[in-house]
């Protein structure tokens, strides 16, 4: 094999194929299977603040933030932006077991694996 290739070829074959990167990245912004397919999360909870005596929150995905406000319930909300396609797969647990109240976020990632190989399929 002849490696020799002259430099005007090779830039020639990096500008095709940073073109056809782009157009592909149209193609799937089009679909919308593009990372820059942005969506909103806004989701909120509510619970009665008489009897919790002790909150854990749980959260391997986002930051945290207590507010406090005066009212009689605990508002529980989770906002930001996320990948369109992956809208889905954030779930807010928001579980009261006596005086203790459980917040947690839920990234399901395992759908994700199963997702692409029933999209792939078809």
């Amino acid at each position: 094999m002849n490696w020799n290739l002259p430099i005007k070829k090779i830039v020639g074959i990096a500008f095709f194929l940073i073109g056809l990167s782009i157009i592909g990245n149209v193609v799937l912004y089009q679909y919308g299977h593009s990372p820059f397919n942005l969506a909103t999360l806004d989701v909120t909870k509510q619970v009665e603040a008489n009897s919790v005596e002790a909150i854990e929150v749980v959260t391997s995905v986002g930051d945290v933030q207590l507010k406090s406000y005066d009212g009689d319930e605990i508002i529980v909300s989770l906002e930001g932006e996320t990948e369109q396609k992956h809208l889905d797969n954030y779930e807010l647990v928001v579980q009261q077991s006596q005086s203790n109240l459980f917040i947690e976020l839920v990234k399901n990632r395992l759908l994700n694996f199963f997702r692409f190989f029933l999209t792939t399929a078809t």
